[in-house]
């Protein structure tokens, strides 16, 4: 909504050269204008549909721009078309603004007023919700990357505060960051420009007195030459009086458009700090905000002071939101309108008779908003009889709110969610979880999670209503259900609440598979491929694109190009799926559909020895949640989430080689961190349950670096032995609970081949060091320095003795060795890879933008004659793969990084990659491994799982490499940076 009033007060500004061409001193009244408007009735309009049609017929003359005998010029019936829209866009009714933006692109005819148009679609698809939409028009417009307007900085600020709307609700939160701190910019930067050339040059008093100097001598006069000499002044004194009240009043909205920036980055960057339960960071941006609101008024300082109080009591700040409530009660009690002085709210007084076609503005969205500040004020001040009556009109009015179907109404959504804290408030948890319950349903039903496959994520925005409410909900059944929760509708509603919160682009990658694998026939599993190629795409074009955004050294020109580019892959995206819908038609069936996650579906794929953990991080309740055939355990995190970031990073940090080049750098490791963590992130429950051997953990992207493995139970005595985590159970990783089901799922390997392994490339050493930056040759022999190039002879590197120790293990027959120069990727291509059961890559391994010749995270091959980039087999080229594998084993550096794009999670590279290929299991590593410790730790993990049989998960055969590791007579390699690096990711 404000970012649609900023793109009018925009459009206003660009009006006012042709508005002082027109000006004259006649002058409608707003009786004038809707007689004209009734005048127009009858005449023709644009085909659109009824509902449009009625509504424009009713002010059908103030929009057309070339209507002859108007009584008011041209400039400011433009003025006016804008001012509706406002109004529009102010009560939160974007139908009637789309409605109108159709009708002004229908009656454009120069290419200004087509850009007009387009920008007013924008605007109103920003305000419906329709990303995707707007999205596409802002890439047809090649409007995507804001750019300099020649110095039009009013212009650039709305553009960036598009893109904040845009990446905000993808979830790109860098990209949005970007774009918040660019708006702060751009406000100071509007704030400093020179004043108009007309408001500068005239003062109202001395132009009054001259106006009223000249009238008197223009009336007093009786020469009649003299007399028109001197109507002629006053005339165009009046003209330039007129055109200095209207630059003074464009002035007034440029510094408006610049608060507007300005409070709408702070705004972002406040929400952001909270959803990150940064709370002392939160309160500060909250009061610089609130203090920059003083200059729009009590209105609107009030306005944003309700919309953060449920926010600062749950960070604790209750002094402070009792404050705000007790200063802003009278202003909102007057937007209301239950104060004798009531003043419509955001009302145009000279225009509220057109104004008064809208219907009820007592149901507009806004007015719904502002009786939920109202009800917020009264909450906090324990006023609670007028909050429950201000709610329940609220909710009332919601229900007659036609913008959205009733099922499906985020509005209604909202006023139950805070009717539901109000009763929580008062100790009323049954009638806050039916509430908390609907509010739920009714934003699944408006499709709030519905964009994975339109944006290329599955992050809800930072401040989602349903991961709130979602949030709000679980505590509130942790705290009446009795545990484990075994009653069937509570447990079904965890799982979906537990999917809400898991999303992400390693978890869509692993389902889009699953819909693949699960496709009925062979066009449909190639239009699905095809679908899944342009996902991949479409997320590395747009961080491509939004790296350029954030970079204002790039050239404009790649920008343009990737906007095209993003434009054609959403374009055959739309076509594909379009395809897919026909042959679903036809066949009378959804196509490949992974459905949703319920008890029923995961009991098969849950032994009685799996315990299944996942971790909910939100404001309003961080919580555990654990899941297993006794039922699910919840259990809320006993500490705050800065404490755990702190002690995660720590203990990552321990552990990681990268720049280690001696034995003796290894620093000590961090025992009270690991003891931390393991306290808080598995609770009491860890010790409520009994006979659980393996735990599937699904992380937070916050703890997606942590080496689960090295954990360690804090009540535990060393000499007892048994405190490292990876003594007790053994770990998989899992991107979700819908997608370790559905990898569960998949149907057993039909490979005839047991073995391929590739690995220890030639050609590396034409790299430097610092091209390469990998580790896998330090070795723990003292003081020794690794070597400066990498070795290609295959009979002593670490690369050459894990593979042919690994193949030994196999039958002749039925494996095969990629080794030197053999493992190209030509070579790699060739082979039907579908046919292997287990790859190992012994190799070294790259996170994304580490390697200039390799896109996103990457594996080195063997160069041959290609160019470098041949030397490198991608992520991306890991999705068109074909596997059928029951295990990949990465045994490289970082393989179990993100994607290399912005804001990407953890595993989201060449673990989800080599998942969504068709592997069922992914062993990955979370930092720069050694050599000869790798090398160990594989041939015995290797050697564990054959031993097992191949229907035990990996996960036990890596925890019995680990526990060699870590009881080995060689006391170097008990250290967890030599065997916690890697992790069973999968099945």
């Amino acid at each position: 909504m404000v970012f649609f009033c900023l793109r009018s007060l925009c459009r206003v500004i660009l009006l006012a050269e042709l508005i002082f061409l027109h000006l004259t001193p006649v002058q409608a009244s707003p009786q004038e204008l809707v007689q004209a408007v009734a005048a127009d009735v009858a005449k023709p309009l644009p085909p659109m549909g009824a509902p449009a049609e009625m509504e424009l017929k009713t002010f059908g003359a103030l929009l057309q721009a070339d209507m002859p005998g108007q009584p008011f010029p041209k400039g400011l019936r433009s003025l006016i078309f804008e001012q509706i829209k406002g109004m529009y866009a102010t009560l939160g009714q974007f139908p009637q603004v789309m409605r109108l933006c159709h009708y002004q692109a229908a009656r454009a005819v120069s290419q200004e007023e087509r850009t007009a148009a387009a920008d007013c679609l924008i605007g109103a698809y920003f305000g419906l919700g329709r990303y995707v939409d707007a999205e596409q028009l802002m890439l047809e417009m090649r409007s995507w990357r804001p750019t300099s307007s020649g110095g039009d900085v009013i212009n650039e600020g709305g553009r960036w505060m598009r893109l904040l709307r845009l990446s905000e609700n993808a979830g790109d939160i860098m990209l949005a960051e970007s774009a918040a701190r660019n708006m702060i910019s751009l406000s100071a930067a509007i704030l400093a420009l020179p004043p108009l050339d007309d408001a500068r040059e005239s003062k109202p008093g001395i132009v009054a007195l001259r106006l009223r100097q000249l009238d008197a001598a223009r009336k007093a006069e009786n020469d009649v030459a003299r007399k028109v000499q001197l109507e002629r002044d006053y005339q165009q004194e009046l003209l330039k009086a007129k055109k200095a009240d209207f630059a003074r009043s464009l002035e007034t909205m440029r510094q408006m458009s610049a608060f507007e920036l300005r409070d709408e980055g702070l705004s972002f960057q406040a929400r952001l700090a909270y959803q990150r339960q940064d709370f002392t960071l939160f309160e500060r941006q909250v009061r610089e905000l609130l203090a920059a609101k003083k200059a729009w008024g009590d209105t609107y300082w009030a306005n944003t002071a309700m919309n953060f109080i449920p926010m600062l009591q749950v960070a604790g700040r209750t002094a402070y939101a009792l404050e705000l409530a007790e200063n802003g009660l009278k202003s909102i009690r007057i937007g209301a309108g239950i104060s004798e002085s009531h003043h419509p709210v955001n009302a145009l007084d000279d225009y509220s008779e057109v104004i008064k076609v809208l219907g009820d503005d007592t149901v507009s969205s806004e007015h719904i908003f502002t009786l939920i500040r109202l009800a917020r004020a009264y909450s906090v001040l324990e006023r609670n009889a007028e909050a429950q009556a201000v709610l329940a009109s609220a909710y009332k009015r919601s229900q007659r709110n036609l913008s959205e179907p009733a099922e499906a109404s985020t509005l209604m959504a909202m006023v139950e969610n805070e009717m539901a804290i109000f009763a929580y408030k008062r100790g009323m948890d049954a009638e806050a979880m039916s509430l908390w319950r609907s509010a739920r349903l009714r934003l699944i039903a408006s499709q709030a999670l519905e964009r994975s496959d339109e944006l290329g994520r599955v992050r809800l925005p930072i401040d989602s209503l349903l991961l709130e409410v979602s949030a709000r909900l679980l505590k509130s059944i942790a705290e009446t259900v009795p545990q484990p929760v075994n009653d069937p509708q509570p447990k079904d509603e965890i799982l979906t609440i537990l999917q809400t919160f898991s999303a992400s682009r390693f978890g869509q990658g692993v389902q889009h598979a699953a819909r693949r694998s699960s496709a009925g026939n062979e066009v449909v599993q190639r239009l699905l491929d095809r679908e899944g190629a342009l996902l991949h795409s479409l997320i590395s074009i747009r961080s491509a694109l939004a790296t350029v955004s954030m970079d204002k050294k790039k050239d404009g020109k790649e920008g343009e190009w990737l906007q095209k580019d993003l434009a054609s892959v959403m374009s055959e995206l739309k076509d594909l799926k379009r395809d897919l819908n026909k042959i679903a038609t036809t066949n009378g069936q959804a196509i490949a559909s992974v459905g949703t996650v319920s008890w029923d579906r995961l009991t098969p794929a849950l032994a009685v020895s799996d315990a299944y953990w996942q971790w909910i991080l939100h404001p309003a309740g961080n919580m555990i949640v654990c899941i297993s055939t006794d039922g699910i355990r919840l259990e809320v995190i006993s500490q705050s989430l800065a404490a755990l970031r702190k002690a995660s990073i720590e203990l990552s940090a321990a552990n990681n080689l990268k720049n280690i080049w001696y034995t003796e750098q290894i620093p000590p490791f961090p025992m009270a961190a690991a003891e931390q963590l393991h306290t808080a992130l598995f609770g009491n429950i860890a010790s409520n349950i009994v006979g659980k051997t393996r735990w599937i953990l699904a992380p937070p992207a916050v703890f997606d670096r942590l080496p689960w493995s090295a954990l360690r139970v804090a009540s535990c005595r060393p000499s007892a032995g048994g405190c490292w985590l990876v003594e007790k159970v053994a770990i998989t990783i899992a991107p979700s609970i819908l997608a370790w089901a559905s990898l569960s799922e998949r149907a057993p390997t039909n490979a005839k081949n047991l073995f391929l392994g590739i690995g220890d490339p030639v050609g590396s050493s034409s790299f430097t060091r610092q091209e390469l930056n990998g580790m896998r040759e330090f070795q723990l022999r003292g003081s020794t320095t690794v070597n400066e190039t990498f070795q290609s002879d295959t009979t002593s590197t670490a690369f050459a003795r894990e593979l042919k120790a690994l193949a030994n293990m196999f039958p002749s027959r039925s494996r095969r060795l990629l080794l030197g120069p053999q493992a190209s990727k030509q070579k790699l291509m060739a082979l039907p890879l579908q046919n292997y059961r287990i790859l190992v890559f012994s190799t070294h391994g790259y996170l994304g933008g580490e390697i200039s010749g390799a896109l996103g995270p990457s594996l080195l091959l063997s160069r041959g004659t290609g160019p470098p980039r041949e030397s490198f087999l991608s992520a991306t080229e890991v999705y068109e793969l074909h596997l059928d594998a029951d295990l990949v084993y990465l045994s490289a550096c970082d393989t179990s990084g993100s994607d290399g794009t912005i804001d990407a999670e953890g595993f989201s590279g060449l673990t989800s990659a080599f998942l969504y290929a068709g592997s069922r299991t992914v062993v990955a590593s979370l930092w720069p491994v050694e050599s000869r410790a790798t090398e160990t730790l594989t041939i015995r993990a290797m050697r564990s799982y054959l031993n097992a049989g191949a229907r035990v998960p990996f996960a036990f055969a890596l925890r019995d490499a680990m526990l060699q590791s870590l009881h080995d007579k060689d006391i170097r390699l008990r250290h967890p940076s030599m065997w916690a690096a890697f992790i069973s990711v999968g099945r």
